[in-house]
């Protein structure tokens, strides 16, 4: 009976230890999701975004640099292209220039990912907006919090925002001009955290 005893232990508590191993697995990745903000869904949290915002708060100061100044002026083109709007439908006419920067503006936005964005580019539409703001309309819907946040976002916003969700501590601005990221902090709390500036 001894014998039998001692020869199932060994098993049992190898079986013990693998079933601790894994439930211990699984508490890690739970809590690896739950620092990173991140739900089941797969969307980022409020929380998050201000913990990410409070760790670029206290990053070392990042010296700006000047961007190259040795670019030949491009020569203007006189092609122009319809705008659609996503709400009216309708076209606005913008230099070929303008029309680019606005739709890969959009796609960036459309592109960001573990966020729910909802865009809202009339603001670049005639028929929408007699005056065009040449903004887009952002809310941002976060799984812990109740209301969106709404912002405006300019052409250049947009891609202050795309780096520093792809984590740069620096905006590089035009013709490769470098400005450190926290001097970005009001804007990106208005965005992310709807902190009026």
């Amino acid at each position: 009976m001894s014998t039998l005893i001692i020869k199932i232990l060994p098993k049992g508590i190898l079986l013990c230890l693998l079933c601790l191993g894994l439930s211990c697995k699984s508490g890690v990745e739970r809590s690896n999701l739950h620092a990173e903000g991140i739900y089941k869904d797969g969307f980022r949290t409020y929380t998050s975004i201000e913990a990410k915002l409070d760790s670029l708060s206290k990053t070392p100061k990042v010296e700006p640099t000047r961007g190259a100044m040795c670019y030949e002026p491009m020569m203007r083109n006189n092609e122009s292209k319809d705008f659609i709007c996503s709400k009216c439908k309708k076209a606005t006419k913008y230099d070929i220039e303008t029309y680019e920067e606005i739709v890969q503006a959009k796609r960036i936005l459309e592109g960001i990912k573990n966020l729910k964005v909802v865009i809202d580019d009339s603001g670049f539409c005639k028929s929408c907006s007699p005056k065009p703001s040449l903004r887009f309309k952002v809310s941002i819907y976060y799984p812990d919090k109740k209301d969106p946040i709404v912002s405006e976002l300019s052409i250049q916003d947009v891609n202050i925002i795309k780096q520093f969700l792809d984590g740069s501590k620096v905006y590089t601005g035009e013709r490769d001009s470098k400005t450190d990221m926290k001097d970005m902090l009001p804007l990106l709390k208005r965005v992310f955290l709807g902190v009026k500036e």
